[in-house]
């Protein structure tokens, strides 16, 4: 998927690519998500997701990115850490799960 000039507001999940997908985006701006950004692989059969966006805003999010270990993340040119919660999946589907300090 490729996208340019997007603005996300009041969103669970800002935006997200899963498995084996790729999203491009150019010009993102998320305001009052929970979730920025995510990156995972849901379903065994497939791969891990990659985002690539430049020109990357937020305002009121409560987590900037979750991204699982062998997903790739890049915002305007910097490659985000994985996240120490790599329930990635059970995480954004379960609204319950508890948000670490570190993922804030």
């Amino acid at each position: 998927l490729v996208a340019t000039r997007v603005r996300v507001v009041g969103a669970n999940v800002g935006v997200a690519s899963k498995d084996r997908s790729t999203l491009t985006m150019t010009d993102l701006t998320l305001r009052d998500c929970t979730w920025g950004i995510a990156a995972f692989q849901k379903k065994p059969e497939f791969g891990p997701a990659q985002v690539r966006i430049d020109g990357f805003r937020t305002e009121a999010m409560t987590v900037r990115h979750l991204i699982q270990v062998g997903s790739l993340a890049v915002v305007d040119g910097v490659t985000l850490p994985p996240s120490d919660m790599q329930n990635v999946r059970e995480i954004l589907y379960d609204e319950s799960a508890p948000v670490s300090a570190a993922q804030r």
